[in-house]
């Protein structure tokens, strides 16, 4: 996969910091992803494929793109911090569920950064669909559905449209 419109290059000692002031422990996986990609646009489209837990029906998305991890924090759409605090503050998501990237029709994959696994199946490092015109009956949250157990599982499944 070929992704364009990355951010600024990033180093583990920015992770570190960023982890600490948001009070998460993102997964290796992703953490090398990101220093290698801070976010960006994957060129053509990149298909996942998932069981839609609301709907309990098989569905499939798009990459549209993957959020930037920016030093200082933006106002961008694409600011993982921007984001995160958005949904957070706004009761869309618990902490420690981290937004990684967006589909065409806005909706978020998250990755779990939550420093210890919840009894409410958000383990840590597994990727998730969260679609945001849905909400969780028992917590409010956006609808999730597990896509893949790891960040790397979840680049693994992805396939050229």
């Amino acid at each position: 996969m070929i992704i364009q419109e990355s951010g600024p290059q990033i180093n583990e000692a920015a992770i570190s910091a960023i982890e600490q002031m948001l009070k998460i422990k993102l997964p290796q996986d992703y953490k090398d992803f990101l220093m290698r990609n801070n976010g960006g646009r994957p060129t053509n489209g990149w298909v996942f494929h998932f069981y839609d837990a609301h709907h309990k029906k098989a569905d499939s998305s798009v990459i549209n793109d993957f959020y930037i991890l920016h030093e200082e924090e933006t106002a961008k759409y694409d600011d993982i911090r921007y984001v995160y605090k958005s949904l957070l503050h706004s009761g869309q998501i618990p902490q420690g569920l981290l937004p990684i990237a967006d589909d065409p029709g806005g909706n978020i994959i998250f990755v779990c950064a939550s420093e210890i696994d919840c009894d409410c199946g958000y383990v840590h490092g597994r990727v998730f669909f969260g679609n945001h015109e849905q909400q969780d009956p028992v917590t409010g949250y956006i609808a999730l559905s597990p896509v893949a157990d790891s960040f790397a599982d979840f680049l693994h499944r992805l396939q050229a449209a």
